[in-house]
């Protein structure tokens, strides 16, 4: 896992990908009217697809389910801050219309906003990761957890909030978490599901 994260950070931080200025200028030409709804929608989406996999855990009740959501949050969370608070990296809101991603700093910085990793792309993918394990509902039910999950990621380049870098890594760190969850404690039930098996 540590050396899929380090390739991603790696990969989009020195910007090997070709696309990566065309596509930040896409995403930062939105027009602003559509920009403000799609930041809103991000927003609420951090929430949204982990409360909905609560909600079901409770009303069906899967308390297993419940516990390795949490488990598997929980971890994302403590992840996510600490990488925060040790890469002192700023947004591409405040460093102007730059397309360059920064190179990560170290800078030991907990007190700040700092851009790497994205915490709402964080905490709308884990959520919605978890959306293919839930088996009582149709197996397209996680196709649609893990869109909200990318649309969430798409909202924060959008608002220049965060770079390629930080919701790639986010989305990656979600995602490896949910397999190793999926894979050790349910038999790959999840991954089953999702492609309707």
């Amino acid at each position: 896992m540590t050396s899929l994260c380090l390739l991603t950070i790696f990969w989009t931080s020195n910007n090997m990908w070709p696309g990566l200025d065309y596509l930040y200028n896409k995403f930062w030409g939105i027009k602003a009217s559509l920009k403000n709804d799609l930041r809103e929608l991000g927003d609420n989406l951090q929430f949204i697809t982990p409360l909905v996999v609560i909600a079901y855990c409770v009303l069906t009740p899967d308390l297993y389910l419940l516990k390795g959501f949490l488990a598997c949050y929980g971890i994302c969370l403590v992840i996510q801050l600490f990488l925060k608070a040790l890469f002192n990296n700023p947004r591409p809101n405040e460093i102007g219309w730059n397309t360059r991603n920064p190179n990560l700093r170290l800078g030991w910085s907990p007190y700040k906003g700092n851009s790497f990793p994205s915490g709402h792309t964080m905490s709308a993918m884990c959520g919605g990761i978890f959306w293919t394990n839930m088996l009582a509902l149709p197996w397209f039910i996680g196709w649609i957890g893990i869109s909200l999950g990318l649309i969430t990621a798409l909202s924060r380049l959008s608002a220049r909030a965060h770079w390629m870098r930080d919701v790639f890594t986010s989305a990656i760190i979600a995602i490896v978490w949910w397999s190793i969850f999926d894979t050790n404690y349910l038999g790959n039930l999840g991954l089953k599901h999702l492609f309707g098996m």
